[in-house]
């Protein structure tokens, strides 16, 4: 038996992986190989600047320095095309100085 808590966390890395392995199995059909490819490019992706020395999240051509923003366990939101979609376009949003924001 599992504490809410414990439940909450093994939840959110399944379907975290899932996720992953959905992405994943999407590159190995559409041959991407670079990451340059428009496909890589489209996911978030975590990086460390040396110049900086910090974490950097990107996506499309959004760069965000990582500022250490944890949140909490949560529900998390299961990943589909238009949720995607929606992400990116907040992303977008942002770096040019815009906002956005979801309901429903």
């Amino acid at each position: 038996s599992l504490g809410s808590w414990t439940r909450a966390k093994i939840e959110m890395l399944i379907v975290g992986e899932l996720h992953l392995r959905d992405a994943f199995d999407e590159f190995v059909k559409r041959e991407v190989y670079d990451t340059q490819h428009c496909q890589w490019q489209q996911h978030l992706r975590c990086y460390w600047r040396d110049e900086s020395s910090s974490a950097c999240l990107s996506i499309l051509d959004a760069e965000f320095t990582y500022s250490n923003e944890y949140l909490g366990v949560f529900k998390r939101l299961v990943v589909t095309p238009l949720t995607s979609r929606c992400f990116m376009t907040l992303t977008q949003a942002l770096t040019m100085h815009l906002g956005g924001a979801l309901t429903g």
